[in-house]
């Protein structure tokens, strides 16, 4: 009898056309980026990092 498990299709899990896999490039402040660590801004309505706040520093995102 043959056996009938010979079509068996693979899918690649990696597929570059959903577009919901791009993700958004968050920028740090410039404190942040100084001190190289992780910044909360973006996320924030009014942009002022968690770190910031907690180190009284201004948090702007001037430098390039």
């Amino acid at each position: 009898a043959p056996s009938s498990s010979a079509n068996v299709v693979y899918q690649s899990p990696h597929t570059t056309d959903a577009p919901s896999n791009k993700r958004k490039i968050e920028r740090a402040c410039d404190a942040c980026r100084r001190r190289k660590i992780k910044c909360d801004g973006p996320r924030t309505p009014n942009n002022f990092c968690t770190n910031c706040v907690q180190t009284r520093k201004f948090c702007s995102y001037v430098s390039v």
